[in-house]
This record gives structure tokens, sequence and C-alpha cells, in this order.
């Protein structure tokens, strides 16, 4: 069976991009960069690191910004990147809502610094298909 990048349980907003990691070009990196972008716009964002979902998703979803309504979990697979916004539904009534309030300028935010990638569907092996989002 074929699968795909990991995205967050409860994620409100995903974006994908496509990332080539060797060598020269560290995966942490990546991890700082999306950090940066996000706290440009989001300022009371802070440094996080936690594994939700560890057991279920074998640790492939990291928390890498969280602030008093949300997280934002990062993973990769095969080159795949997959950045999610997550409400902390255990600490307020406001965490959905304050999410689906950002999330569009967030998601904007990000498809523009790292030429994000649209999902169009999944096969049923699990597989799923991108396409560009145009800048």
């Amino acid at each position: 069976m074929g699968r795909s990048v990991m995205t967050a349980s409860h994620a409100v907003a995903s974006v994908f991009f496509s990332g080539e990691y060797g060598e020269e070009y560290e995966w942490q990196d990546e991890i700082d960069y999306v950090r940066s972008v996000i706290r440009e716009r989001f300022p009371t964002f802070e440094d996080c690191d936690y594994w939700p979902d560890r057991g279920f998703y074998g640790g492939e979803v990291h928390a890498i910004l969280d602030n008093g309504h949300s997280y934002v979990t990062i993973s990769n697979y095969c080159g795949l990147v997959a950045v999610c916004l997550v409400p902390k539904m255990h600490t307020s009534n406001l965490a959905e809502p304050w999410c689906r309030r950002i999330s569009n300028n967030w998601c904007e935010r990000l498809n523009k610094a790292f030429n994000g990638l649209r999902k169009l569907g999944t096969f049923s092996n699990g597989e799923c298909v991108f396409e560009g989002i145009g800048k």
C-alpha cells in the first residue's frame, strides 16, 4: 500500500510543499525557516518540541511552535512536507475559532514562502496527488 506525508489529527489548516534534503541542506534548517516565516506574522508562537499522536503515527508529526490556542506541526515523507495548524482543544473553547480565523492568512503566507502545493485527492492505495499553487 502506498502512502503520503502525515498530517496532524484535527488540523484546521494544512500546507504542503516539496523539499530536497541532503548533505548541504539539513531538515533542521527547514524547520527553523518555517518557524521564522510563521513568527513574522504571528509573533505569539514560541518554539516547542512536542510529538503529538506519537503512538498512532510513530512519531512523524512534530509540533515545532505553539501558543495559547494552537500547535504548528511539521512532517516530511520522501521530500513532501506538511505544515499544519492544530487547535489545542483541551485548553479553551476559543482555540478552534481562533485557528479558523487566522487559517487563510496562515496558509497564504506559507504557500507564498514555500511554493505551496494543493492536494487534489488521494488514490485508494493511499498515495496523494498535488498541483502547484501559482504565486
